[in-house]
């Protein structure tokens, strides 16, 4: 395979990967905060937070790796 297209299938699908991971993260984060959920719910909602982090930055190792880095 072209390395220029190669190049631009791990961007894109960085980029595809990671927006969902963020919004989720986001939405987790919010939830979370929320003082007027049942403790039991903001707790499962920053365990997501924690989690979708853990995942985001395995992530970022993964594409830093194979040339990606951050370019989407």
């Amino acid at each position: 395979m072209d390395q220029d297209i190669l190049d631009k299938l791990v961007r894109k699908t960085g980029h595809d990967v990671r927006t969902p991971i963020t919004t989720i993260a986001g939405f987790a984060d919010l939830l979370a905060e929320d003082r007027s959920l049942p403790e039991g719910a903001r707790d499962i909602a920053a365990t997501i937070v924690t989690e979708t982090r853990r995942l985001s930055d395995m992530l970022e190792t993964f594409f830093d790796e194979i040339g990606a880095g951050s370019e989407t």
